[in-house]
């Protein structure tokens, strides 16, 4: 109630405009006024977290469907990142987490580069707080790898994928699901470079493990027995 008064305030001052869409946008002059007043209070670090960590929760992880939500957040997001010192290991796992969403929003969006510079921070990010072998960095990694992929980058991408793979080996285990991925991630890569029979033998050992650990009936494994299946072939009639 108190929002929606302080709002009808500043709406008949003109202060702060609603469009269509139910989105506000409040006047250069209204944002100066009350940073300054932020400030004399002493209590701008304190709303910038607080932007922060709510921002990273609302922001959706990009994809098709919501591609407008993330570009009509996306101007926010950009003045949180801005702004925000990151101060605690809280908010610089929020900023990971926002980078991350916003990177997935830009790869739907087609701007690989544009999502490669933000999983490059959020993978610096993530080393400097946990460590290379932490799932949150292997996951950063796994990122920009796929980022690098996109972009044809097939020696970068290469190289952090077999990083991660064995990385996720060592800490996790052969078994675990996150290391049967990064394994299927390096054979597509290898694919690509016409490295057929490297590629051949790794998605073999990966559908291996993943019938024995997951079931034959698993979305995953039926996924891997027909990329295999497709590369078994192109190796036939080379």
């Amino acid at each position: 109630m108190e929002l929606t008064e302080a709002l009808g305030v500043l709406k008949a001052f003109s202060f702060v405009t609603e469009d269509n869409n139910g989105s506000y946008d409040m006047h250069r002059l209204v944002q100066l006024v009350t940073r300054k007043g932020l400030a004399n209070c002493g209590t701008v670090s304190r709303f910038e977290k607080k932007a922060l960590l709510m921002l990273s929760h609302l922001y959706p992880v990009g994809t098709y469907e919501i591609r407008m939500t993330c570009g009509a957040y996306l101007s926010h997001a950009n003045a949180v990142l801005q702004s925000c010192k990151f101060r605690s290991e809280e908010e610089a796992e929020a900023k990971t987490s926002l980078l991350h969403c916003m990177a997935g929003y830009f790869t739907f969006e087609g701007k690989s580069s544009d999502a490669e510079a933000l999983h490059i921070e959020a993978t610096r990010i993530r080393r400097e707080l946990f460590g290379e072998g932490n799932p949150s960095t292997l996951e950063s990694m796994a990122n920009l790898a796929s980022t690098f992929r996109k972009q044809s980058q097939w020696k970068e991408a290469e190289s952090l994928e077999l990083k991660v793979m064995e990385t996720t080996q060592r800490v996790l285990g052969e078994e675990y699901p996150s290391t049967l991925t990064s394994m299927a991630n390096l054979a597509f890569t290898l694919h690509a470079q016409d490295r057929f029979e490297e590629a051949v033998g790794l998605m073999h050992t990966c559908v291996s493990l993943r019938q024995r650990i997951l079931g034959s009936a698993h979305p995953y494994t039926k996924s891997s027995v027909e990329t295999l299946k497709l590369w078994e072939q192109e190796d036939s009639t080379a």
